[in-house]
């Protein structure tokens, strides 16, 4: 089993959820993430690459897809 940990993705959720902080703390958040918020696409090519030939002696990860903020 692998696990992928997801970051901010803009999605309508998580712009609800931007527009609905000040700008002080939207200003936090997006430094949070040093190569910014992902796309749907960033998330779903990790996936796809776990279900083909590239991945399939991966198991047991946790791979972190959230633009840098785990690095930090």
């Amino acid at each position: 089993v692998n696990a992928i940990d997801a970051g901010a993705v803009r999605t309508a959720m998580h712009d609800g959820f931007v527009n609905s902080v000040n700008a002080e703390a939207q200003e936090e958040y997006t430094r949070f993430h040093p190569l910014g918020f992902g796309d749907v696409a960033d998330v779903a090519n990790i996936a796809v690459y776990l279900l083909g030939d590239g991945g399939r002696w991966i198991t047991g990860a946790n791979l972190a897809v959230d633009g840098g903020a785990a690095a930090r």
